[in-house]
């Protein structure tokens, strides 16, 4: 879900100093936040949107029904 310093920053598990540095940069940088989060929402909007779930899952009804 999460693309490395596209609509977030991925740390690795149990580092604690990444995710502190992660969430500093963050806290500093507005505009970064901001061009994360948007990114973020347009990238949950476009893989997650009702229409599209729909879609799939009547292909896949039509799949195995039809």
């Amino acid at each position: 879900m999460v693309i490395d310093n596209e609509t977030g920053f991925l740390v690795p598990a149990g580092d604690a100093d990444g995710l502190a540095d992660a969430i500093d940069r963050v806290i500093i940088d507005l505009a970064l936040a901001k061009k994360l989060g948007q990114a973020g929402h347009e990238r949950a909007e476009t893989l997650f949107s009702i229409q599209k779930n729909v879609h799939s899952l009547l292909a896949l009804f039509d799949a195995n029904l039809g």
